[in-house]
C-alpha cells in the first residue's frame, strides 16, 4: 500500500460519546450529512483523499459493528478511481480499514486518538518496521467540510511536518474539529501527558471536569507546534449538538456535499483466501 519515496500515513478516527441530544438508536457519527451519505463515511473519504496508506476507527464494540457495515474492510484511493486506462480496475488501489476497540471511559477524543495512534504503531511494528506509520491524520466525525481540496495539499500532507486544517485562525489548538497530522514523536509527548493527568485526577469524580482535563485543546494545544502548517478550508460546520447539526442543514453547502460514489466507498469485504468471489466485485 505504501509508494516508494512518502512516509507511511495512517488515518485515525476518534468515535466517542453520543449526544444526548439526538437521541438515536445509532451513533452520532451515522447521522446523515447528505443523501446517503453519513459522518463517518466522510471522515473515512477524507483519510483517503488526504493520501493515507491506512484507516484506523477507534470505537467502542457495540458501535464497530455498525460502522463497519457502512464502511466495510476497504476504500478505494479517490485519485487513483478517476485515471482512464484500457484496465481501469488495475489502477485502482484499495486503502484497508481497520477497527481498533476502544473502552474511553474518559469520552475524550484526544484520548482515543492517543489510544489508537499507539494501537496501530504497536501493532503495525510487531509485524514489520516497513509498515510501521511515521505520521498520523485525524479525521473527526462531528467536522463537515469539503475534503476534495485536500487533493492538492496530498504529497504536503504526506511528507511535510504537521499540518492543521483551520476554519477562521482556529484548529484542534483551540479545540476545534478539524484535521490534523503528528509524528511518532508527538504521539510520545502526548501519551505522557495524557498519563501525567489521568494520574494527576485518579480522584476526580466530577464527569465535566474530567472531560475538560481531556479535551483536545489542553492536549494538543501542548504537543502540536504552534508553527505548523496551516490549510484554511472555505468553511466547516461543526455538528457536535442538535442546534449545530440544524444550522449545517439549513446551509448551502448541505445541498453541495455528495456522496464519492459507491465505486469509491461501500460495503465491501475482503475476498478470503481459497475463496472464489462470487459477486464480481
Amino acid at each position: 500500500m505504501r509508494r516508494r519515496g512518502t512516509a507511511h500515513l495512517a488515518g485515525i478516527i476518534p468515535v466517542i460519546h453520543n449526544s444526548s441530544e439526538f437521541n438515536m438508536d445509532w451513533h452520532d457519527c451515522l447521522m446523515p450529512i447528505a443523501p446517503g451519505y453519513t459522518a463517518i463515511e466522510h471522515c473515512v473519504y477524507e483519510c483517503a483523499m488526504a493520501g493515507c496508506h491506512t484507516i484506523w476507527i477507534v470505537a467502542t464494540d457495540d458501535v464497530s459493528p455498525l460502522v463497519r457495515r457502512r464502511i466495510g474492510d476497504f476504500i478505494q484511493d479517490p485519485v487513483f478511481v478517476g485515471r482512464k486506462s484500457k484496465f481501469p480496475s488495475k489502477d485502482r488501489r484499495p486503502i484497508p480499514v481497520f477497527y481498533i476497540p476502544s473502552d474511553n471511559s474518559y469520552d475524550s477524543a484526544a484520548w482515543s486518538i492517543v489510544h489508537g495512534a499507539s494501537r496501530v504503531a504497536e501493532v503495525s511494528s510487531s509485524i514489520s518496521k516497513w509498515i510501521a506509520p511515521e505520521k498520523f491524520y485525524v479525521s473527526f466525525p462531528y467536522g463537515v467540510y469539503d475534503v476534495k481540496f485536500l487533493r492538492q495539499y496530498r504529497q504536503s500532507i504526506i511528507n511535510e511536518d504537521n499540518v492543521l486544517l483551520s476554519s477562521g485562525g482556529r484548529t484542534v489548538r483551540d479545540g476545534e474539529y478539524m484535521a490534523f497530522t503528528f509524528g511518532v514523536k508527538d504521539l510520545k509527548e502526548s501519551s505522557r501527558l495524557l498519563n501525567k493527568l489521568e494520574n494527576e485526577n485518579l480522584f476526580n469524580d466530577q464527569e465535566e471536569n474530567i472531560k475538560d482535563v481531556f479535551s483536545l485543546d489542553k492536549i494538543f494545544s501542548r504537543v502540536i507546534i504552534q508553527g505548523s502548517e496551516q490549510i484554511e478550508l472555505s468553511y466547516c460546520h461543526s455538528i457536535d449538538s442538535w442546534d449545530n447539526y440544524c444550522d449545517y442543514l439549513s446551509s448551502s453547502h448541505s445541498r453541495e456535499l455528495k456522496h464519492p460514489g459507491k465505486l469509491i466507498i461501500s460495503y465491501r469485504e475482503w475476498n478470503p483466501v481459497g475463496i472464489e468471489d462470487q459477486t464480481g466485485g
